[in-house]
């Protein structure tokens, strides 16, 4: 399930991040994610998925990776 993590209705992007279970990507993503929220997007967080489960929710979410 994935996670919206700005509530604005009226954005002009999206942007979806996903990882895999390395030991750096927590570190990795919330620093992304602080500076991504910075912007005028919609962030939405999938946590850990494979590659062909991002590509598909991607596609669902017209969302840039």
């Amino acid at each position: 399930m994935m996670k919206k993590l700005n509530k604005e209705k009226k954005q002009k992007h999206s942007i979806l991040l996903g990882h895999d279970t390395r030991i750096s990507c927590s570190l990795l993503k919330s620093a992304l994610k602080t500076g991504l929220l910075q912007h005028d997007i919609t962030l939405y967080d999938a946590s850990i998925l494979p590659t062909p489960a991002l590509y598909h929710a991607v596609k669902i979410q017209k969302a840039y990776v």
